[in-house]
């Protein structure tokens, strides 16, 4: 995304001066500093700090395009750390919500090396950590682009009704996850998604559903 925000002020009007125009990489990585910094996220002292030079680095290595709202934020967010509660888009065998402890950076190539890993790079990379070594990953083509899913590691759709009830106490969210299971009522997953979860559909959207973790959370 390359568009130009306008200010709304008027130069016509006598002693009005107009706002400067801001680039919408520039607006976004406003946005997102607010929510991060609400939330208490900052880059370790000593880490290697993001840039746009690295952001290209990163697609020409994978040979991607990444989504114009994230390419913005790893260039100025990039490998800052903290911990935030985030809601699922979908019933999963985990629970209604999970945590992200971070996003992936430049630090030690955090990100190309994580990225690496995924069976499904680049078409999808990796995003970031999730408290139970669960992994957030972003689809960067069509027809998901945009789309911040979590992967379970642990497979647990494949489990059955009995490997869940082996845990006691098990949370009334899952045990809802059960019942649309064996009512065959769960979302119909592609070949190969039968372990990955939505949570946002863009990740502007992903960001602004971030919570502060608290007990519910």
């Amino acid at each position: 995304m390359r568009g130009i925000l306008a200010g709304r002020g008027s130069a016509l009007g006598e002693g009005i001066v107009p706002r400067p125009c801001v680039r919408a990489e520039e607006f976004m990585a406003d946005v997102f500093a607010d929510k991060l910094a609400a939330l208490g996220f900052s880059l370790p002292a000593g880490d290697r700090a993001p840039t746009e030079a690295l952001v290209r680095q990163f697609e020409r290595r994978f040979r991607l395009n990444l989504p114009a709202d994230f390419g913005s934020f790893l260039a100025h967010h990039g490998g800052k750390v903290g911990t935030a509660a985030c809601p699922m888009s979908e019933p999963t065998p985990f629970g209604s919500s999970t945590r992200i402890l971070g996003f992936y950076g430049f630090q030690d190539d955090e990100i190309g090396r994580t990225t690496a890993l995924i069976e499904g790079a680049p078409d999808i990379i990796a995003l970031g950590p999730e408290c139970l070594s669960r992994m957030f990953w972003l689809h960067c083509t069509a027809p998901y682009a945009g789309h911040v899913v979590v992967y379970d590691h642990s497979r647990r759709a494949s489990w059955s009704d009995e490997d869940f009830f082996k845990w006691p106490h098990l949370a009334p969210e899952i045990r809802h996850y059960l019942d649309l299971r064996r009512a065959g009522k769960l979302p119909r997953k592609p070949k190969g998604y039968e372990h990955v979860y939505l949570v946002a559909r863009s990740f502007t959207a992903f960001v602004a559903s971030l919570q502060p973790v608290s007990e519910e959370t």
